[in-house]
């Protein structure tokens, strides 16, 4: 499994996405019509720094589509995202160990699109034992 399906069962299992949320995640796609969107999309790394060719940095951005008209709710829900990522320190995700999680970005406001849903972005960076 790649970082990227680590990353939305961590939000699946943490009531981030899936079930009563109202929040769909997906991995490197943005379906046109619906709502209230997750998307993770990889943005490289730097690969093995150290002598351990097992770890990894990876590098990963969190993209937002809310509902319109609702710029609160989207917001709330990347800062709850946030929250979850940087608190994984030294933890097992998906029978992966990550060393940890930590921001690149602050939120970056990307607009609205045609149906006047907000679309927010943040990026992040994991440190992965592969």
């Amino acid at each position: 499994m790649s970082y990227l399906d680590d990353i939305v069962y961590l939000f699946e299992n943490n009531a981030i996405t899936g079930g009563a949320t109202g929040w769909t995640a997906y991995k490197e796609f943005t379906p046109e019509g619906e709502d209230n969107l997750v998307v993770i999309y990889s943005t490289g790394g730097t690969g093995a720094q150290t002598k351990d060719l097992n770890s990894r940095d990876v590098d990963f951005q969190i993209a937002l589509r809310g509902t319109a008209n609702d710029l609160p709710s989207t917001e709330n829900k990347l800062e709850a995202i946030k929250q979850l990522l940087i608190a994984q320190k030294n933890t097992i995700i998906n029978s992966v160990s990550y060393a940890g999680i930590v921001e690149v970005s602050e939120r970056i406001s990307t607009g609205r699109d045609d149906n006047n849903r907000p679309q927010l972005v943040q990026n992040f960076k994991a440190f992965r034992n592969a």
